[in-house]
């Protein structure tokens, strides 16, 4: 059975979810942020996820291609957050995305 990266990128998140204290001092809610490529590479498509909270970033699968990392930085930009982690997954086809 394979796992798809959006299967991934769900795992990844309750995960980040599950280390969080459950208080009322807990802070905001992370939130979530799916970036698709532009194009397939070599047709396959690729999503990253970008997992924030108040002030840093989780990046979930970098992109195949030099101007789809661009566009995925600049959407880590927009959040006003720090990129403090890359996840890759391992059932990526390639150990070689950019980012």
């Amino acid at each position: 059975m394979r796992i798809t990266t959006i299967e991934c990128v769900l795992c990844a998140f309750v995960a980040v979810l599950l280390t969080i204290p459950v208080d009322a001092a807990s802070p905001a809610p992370l939130q979530l942020k799916v970036f698709r490529s532009s194009e397939d590479h070599m047709e396959l498509g690729v999503n990253s996820a970008i997992i924030y909270g108040e002030s840093d970033a989780v990046l979930v699968d970098a992109q195949f291609t030099l101007s789809n990392a661009h566009r995925l930085i600049a959407e880590i930009l927009e959040t006003g957050r720090t990129a403090t982690q890359s996840l890759s997954m391992p059932n990526s086809p390639s150990p070689t995305h950019t980012v």
